[in-house]
């Protein structure tokens, strides 16, 4: 039997057996756990530069998280941490020297 044959009859047969719900062992398939979706993430220019300077994060449209460049060097330097609604705690680059200096907890 030839190698392309050979491969077509086990995609065929791995199909068959995935949309069973059957294992290869004769035992139902576990369900794949779904993967949670994704944190919508929306730009924002808020000192109308052209250039996003704030990201806000959101998860089932709840903000969770606020990431902001505030001198525009096109790097991070605060960032908080929402939950129900209410900044709970936040990091901040007071120098601009690329590392956390501040850290406050609310």
């Amino acid at each position: 039997m030839n190698q392309r044959l050979l491969g077509s009859i086990m995609v065929l047969f791995v199909f068959i057996f995935g949309l069973s719900g059957i294992s290869l062992a004769g035992k139902p398939a576990a369900p794949v756990p779904e993967a949670a979706p994704a944190a919508k993430q929306v730009a924002v220019d808020t000192n109308g530069d052209g250039k996003p300077d704030r990201w806000e994060y959101y998860e089932s449209a709840e903000l969770v998280r606020i990431e902001a460049d505030t001198n525009s060097d096109g790097k991070i330097d605060e960032l908080a941490k929402v939950e129900k609604g209410k900044i709970v705690s936040a990091e901040k680059d007071s120098n601009y020297d690329g590392k956390i200096d501040r850290w406050m907890q609310y």
